[in-house]
């Protein structure tokens, strides 16, 4: 799922890539959380509706809205997002909660949490691994290329180290999904990236079916059960 409220399928038994029907009830979905709880797919806030929660049917290949924050959200250049305990955390949006905060959404209820990052976290990466929630980002000072690397344990954000912006050349890529040691991830276009220090290897899956560049601006990554939504 693109910026542009396009669809695509990528079979991942023989990387062939095809359009998704996907209704998007005309919402655009630019720069929105993407979160799976409890089994249920959620699109929340974003560029043009930063308050609006989604949920998105993949059986019926439909958004349909389902509730609203009272802190908006947008996540890609602004905030960030990810599942951890199977709670999403919305942080860092400087005209939301703040760039050093979060305010979390269980697919009912919403939450402030106490704990505040030592430095401010806008266009940061968040992820959760070995059951901590991580993020490394920009410290707020560009002219000295350092990055600050946190983790958050459920409680307290503590830094870890810092590293230096030659370390961080990911500005073209905005979307990925790790699947069976595979990275499948890109921009403009979509690569399949093999996680094996001994045996690695990056192949071009190329553009979209028609040719042209994809358009994976901080675009969702789901993993379905065969060819649902297909055209």
């Amino acid at each position: 799922m693109s910026d542009e409220n396009i669809g695509y399928l990528v079979n991942l038994r023989n990387d062939e890539i095809s359009f998704a029907s996907i209704d998007y009830k005309n919402l655009d979905i630019d720069d929105s959380c993407y979160s799976f709880m409890n089994g249920q797919h959620y699109i929340i806030g974003g560029y043009d509706h930063p308050r609006l929660i989604l949920t998105l049917e993949v059986d019926k290949c439909e958004l349909t809205e389902h509730d609203m924050l009272g802190i908006q959200h947008v996540d890609g250049m602004w905030g960030a997002c990810a599942v951890y305990n199977d709670i999403t955390y919305l942080c860092f949006d400087e005209s939301g909660v703040d760039m050093y905060g979060c305010q979390t959404y269980d697919g009912y209820n919403q939450n402030l949490i106490e704990a505040r990052t030592e430095y401010a976290h806008d266009w940061s990466t968040m992820a959760v691994y070995n059951d901590e929630m991580w993020t490394i980002t920009n410290v707020g000072q560009l002219n000295q290329n350092l990055w600050a690397v946190q983790k958050f344990d459920g409680l307290t954000w503590t830094k870890i180290g810092e590293l230096s912006e030659s370390h961080s050349t990911v500005s073209t890529i905005t979307s990925g999904k790790i699947i069976n040691g595979f990275a499948y991830t890109g921009k403009y276009y979509l690569d399949k990236v093999k996680m094996d220090e001994e045996d690695y290897s990056a192949t071009n899956l190329g553009k979209d079916p028609d040719g042209s560049s994809f358009v994976l601006y901080y675009a969702p990554m789901l993993l379905v059960d065969g060819p649902i939504c297909a055209l």
